[in-house]
């Protein structure tokens, strides 16, 4: 199961991802990510997330690609999963963690 849902300020938009970050639901989080950003800020919660694949991993590349493309300030909500941060780990993509890590905003 997947369900994202959308929150924070027109300002400083959050999106919240829940549950599976799977090949099975990678159109649906592709196209929920990779739209064009409102905002000159966007906030990505990942911390509701069960599991997750490499097809995901891929779409975090795509995504900090397309916000720096659009001088989009991208954040993380923290902690990252470890889920997320294991499947990096034996996908070789520490390199993604790392930046990911760069980008991460501490909840308050």
């Amino acid at each position: 199961m997947f369900t994202c849902i959308h929150g924070g300020s027109e300002v400083a938009p959050t999106i919240a991802l829940i549950d599976d970050l799977t090949l099975e639901h990678c159109r649906e989080i592709q196209t929920e990510l990779l739209r064009p950003f409102p905002a000159r800020e966007l906030r990505i919660d990942l911390s509701a997330t069960e599991k997750s694949d490499l097809s995901f991993l891929q779409i975090l590349h795509a995504l900090i690609r397309h916000a720096d493309a659009a001088q989009t300030l991208l954040r993380f909500t923290a902690p990252l999963p470890a889920h997320l941060v294991e499947l990096a780990a034996m996908a070789g993509a520490s390199g993604l963690i790392k930046e990911i890590s760069t980008r991460i905003e501490e909840t308050q």
